[in-house]
């Protein structure tokens, strides 16, 4: 799996995982691994997002629906997606992705992530689907062109 954006990219673009905040994990795994991924979470313990007020489906386009697990009191959020974005907005030949996703592993951590330039298309594309949490979308994009030129 690769996080998107999260605690690792602010790591990556402040210096510390507590400069940015998350509101869940979205994580990035291939798709024909998917469903394995999704049977471990639940395996360990999350359990899919129904509620009354917020009715969604089992899979959207490119992500299933959140899965949330409460541990010590703290509740956590992981949204698992195949792909980046709605396929019918923006084409991405995966299998390079996740040869670069390979290629480009964090040397601090056995954890893997989307190279830069990825990165950069990921959060303009997710700009563009919310209403809320515009302002730390535009300032991890201004970070991350400032950063990596």
């Amino acid at each position: 799996v690769a996080p998107l954006k999260g605690t690792p990219l602010a790591r990556q673009l402040f210096g510390s995982v507590s400069a940015r905040q998350c509101g869940d994990i979205d994580m990035l795994v291939p798709e024909r691994h998917w469903e394995v991924a999704y049977a471990a979470l639940r395996e360990d313990g999350y359990h899919p997002e129904f509620s009354p007020s917020r009715p969604r489906v089992a899979k959207h386009t490119f992500h299933g629906i959140p899965l949330r697990r409460t541990t010590h009191g703290i509740e956590f959020s992981i949204e698992l997606h195949w792909m980046l974005n709605d396929p019918r907005f923006v084409s991405i030949d995966y299998g390079r992705l996740w040869a670069r996703i390979m290629d480009s592993r964090c040397a601090d951590t056995a954890m893997y992530s989307l190279p830069v330039e990825e990165m950069l298309v990921y959060l303009a594309l997710h700009l563009a689907k919310h209403n809320s949490g515009r302002l730390r979308l535009i300032a991890d994009v201004d970070r991350l062109v400032n950063q990596y030129r």
